[in-house]
């Protein structure tokens, strides 16, 4: 019975509704919530964007963004005398949505006394407005990006993921929500994707580094052997055989999503 569920293409077996009443806020309409044509439409439009030969191309743009990190705190060490306190959970472009998102998040994981009551999530409560003013402000800063970006991109070539979602949300079978719904939901939709799953799976995997002096002995020799002081890039990623070793483990122990929900819409 698993095995047929896990083969079911049927466009009848979908995601749970009450991901997208509970958790509208946070995830919308986008890839992860959403069912049917409208799902067949967002997984044509995002997921070219995922395969392998297009993150090969995306390996010097991480190298980059994490170089640029990297020097900025080796020069806040210096700067403190050879020791600082740095925040991690930084970025240094969309870092206002990427700060509200998590604002957000926090707000509705706030237990209620209504948790359940039919209809309290419509409630002119404390909690309910603040959830609502945070919503409305990431929908504002994701659209004025897309449109600046949009604006930008008209006189360059520069197809990206935000590209491919601006373009999908000219043409597809938007009975249940907007162009503008189909942008800010699978913006949030990549960032929990994307941010969530990444940072859980590196947390967890310093963790066990830390845990296991031998293997973090074994991933730093190999590293410091294969990349020699060189530029990071795909070649290079590929021979690092233990470190890779290492990350499958900690995916293995700890999936970054532990379950997926599955509904019948018949």
């Amino acid at each position: 019975m698993v095995k047929e569920l896990a083969n079911c293409k049927s466009l009848d077996l979908g995601k749970p509704c009450y991901l997208q009443k509970e958790r509208g806020a946070l995830l919308g309409m986008g890839i992860l919530t959403s069912n049917g044509d409208l799902w067949v439409h967002q997984r044509k439009v995002i997921a070219p964007e995922l395969f392998m030969e297009r993150v090969k191309g995306m390996v010097n743009l991480m190298m980059e963004a994490a170089m640029s990190m990297l020097n900025s705190w080796k020069n806040e060490v210096e700067d403190r005398g050879g020791s600082a306190e740095i925040v991690v959970d930084d970025f240094s472009e969309g870092k206002e949505i990427f700060i509200k998102i998590r604002q957000l998040q926090k707000a509705m994981a706030k237990q209620s006394m209504l948790i359940g009551v039919p209809g309290s999530r419509y409630l002119p409560t404390r909690s309910n407005r603040g959830i609502w003013n945070l919503d409305s402000s990431i929908r504002t800063l994701i659209l004025n990006i897309s449109k600046k970006y949009e604006h930008d991109s008209s006189t360059s070539v520069n197809k990206d993921l935000l590209h491919s979602i601006i373009q999908g949300s000219k043409d597809g079978p938007f009975a249940s929500c907007t162009p503008e719904d189909f942008i800010v939901d699978n913006c949030k939709n990549i960032y929990f994707a994307g941010h969530e799953t990444t940072s859980t799976t590196a947390a967890w995997c310093l963790m066990l580094l830390a845990s296991h002096h031998e293997w973090q002995s074994r991933a730093r020799v190999e590293s410091l052997d294969i990349c020699q002081g060189r530029p990071l890039d795909f070649d290079i990623l590929r021979k690092l055989k233990k470190l890779t070793m290492v990350i499958q483990e900690t995916l293995r122990l700890y999936p970054p999503a532990s379950f997926v929900a599955r509904g019948s819409s018949e």
